[in-house]
């Protein structure tokens, strides 16, 4: 009878934990695995997703623990973790390498960290080249033809140079380099863009911001918009515009550029000028547009949080939401949703036909510890329509189809 008894209640023990467990849980997560070692973590780019595996670029802010970490994109399974120092010779400190701005072709990825840029091998982690610059590479990049095309900025002499990157082999072929018209400005990379003109040419569209002092009220800011012939090695144009104008994250149709930045504008392809801005609101920035032709979906970050649906050909706005007030960086669309993570770290789900908001979707451990919300970087998985987050602690796999 005491035995009875006793295992009653240890089963009545491991029904509550159970229960408690699951309190937490939604059945929509396939799985989580914890990544962030012995320190709480954040994610410094989107999961990259590739083939068979998630890989995430871990970061415990000192950079004492920071790495790769590869899982089976299926079940969480851990498969490897990549972890590589370097040294600050005027201080003698050795850090780990926080990579960012990730592409992937075949087996390879490649990922920058300032001055260093590393290929890896996507199934073993192991390093397969590296290249250092004497330069500024910026993580934002362009796949395109097997090759990745990179934007470097030597601040020393003004020089903007674009270099291609041969994955497989690490081997760098110089693009072209534009001296900036603007001496002693900072430049900052808005966007890239590589595509076919009409007579099959290989150009690309770049934009730069050119600032003295972002801090320092009424300082002269500008943008630059450029348009090179890669193959003839030609510049289509290059047109210069002041900061209300704003270009990054283009799109191309029909002969028109289409940008976001401090306005969401249109450019003529072959000449560069400015056709229209929509000005209903001001402030966008790098990811937080969608381009759907003929619609974009833009979340404008500043102090009116609103996010609106647009009409590319006409400019007419379709509809207007706010996310509680929240602002959202980061956004996806699948089918006719949504997803953005907001700033309070709740993950907003709405529909892209309506504006409605369709859910609002909390982190799993937040209510036990604030702590644990979603970080902002997430991706979704074309192939199987998951989705991967974190809470600065696991990495989830969702199934929002379930």
């Amino acid at each position: 009878m005491k035995k009875a008894i006793f295992l009653l209640l240890i089963l009545i023990s491991n029904l509550n934990c159970l229960k408690n467990h699951n309190e937490l849980k939604d059945d929509r997560i396939i799985w989580e695995s914890e990544y962030s070692g012995e320190k709480d973590a954040l994610i410094v780019d989107f999961p990259l997703i590739a083939k068979d595996k998630v890989i995430i670029s871990r970061d415990d802010f000192l950079s004492q623990e920071s790495a790769l970490v590869a899982f089976d994109k299926k079940n969480g399974k851990k498969l490897w973790e990549w972890q590589k120092e370097y040294l600050i010779s005027a201080s003698n400190a050795r850090f780990k390498h926080v990579l960012r701005g990730f592409r992937q072709y075949n087996n390879v990825i490649v990922g920058i960290d300032s001055k260093y840029m590393v290929g890896i091998d996507l199934e073993t982690g192991k390093t397969l080249w590296e290249n250092k610059f004497d330069y500024q590479i910026d993580e934002r990049s362009v796949l395109y033809n097997e090759k990745i095309y990179f934007m470097g900025r030597n601040t020393e002499n003004n020089m903007i140079n674009v270099i291609a990157i041969d994955p497989s082999s690490g081997n760098i072929e110089n693009v072209v380099d534009i001296k900036s018209m603007y001496s002693g400005f900072t430049i900052h990379n808005q966007g890239m863009h590589i595509f076919k003109n009409n007579t099959n040419d290989i150009c690309m569209l770049l934009g730069i911001y050119h600032v003295k002092n972002a801090f320092k009220p009424n300082e002269i800011k500008k943008y630059n918009l450029i348009n090179y012939n890669i193959t003839k090695k030609e510049f289509i144009f290059n047109m210069s515009f002041n900061h209300k104008i704003g270009i990054n994250v283009f799109y191309i149709h029909e002969n028109i550029i289409y940008a976001n930045g401090y306005y969401f504008s249109t450019f003529d392809l072959s000449t560069g000028k400015l056709l229209n801005q929509f000005k209903e609101d001001v402030m966008t920035g790098f990811y937080t547009s969608i381009y759907d032709y003929p619609y974009v979906y833009l979340m404008y970050n500043n102090l009116t949080n609103k996010f609106v649906k647009v009409n590319m050909k006409t400019g007419k706005e379709i509809w207007r939401i706010s996310l509680d007030g929240h602002q959202s960086y980061m956004m996806r669309k699948k089918d006719n949703r949504i997803f953005m993570i907001a700033r309070n770290g709740k993950m907003f789900i709405v529909d892209s036909d309506s504006g409605a908001i369709i859910e609002r979707v909390n982190a799993p451990y937040a209510s036990k510890n604030y702590k644990l919300v979603f970080d902002e970087n997430f991706s979704i998985d074309k192939e199987t329509g998951y989705l991967y987050c974190s809470d600065f602690k696991h990495l989830f796999c969702y199934d929002f189809d379930r």
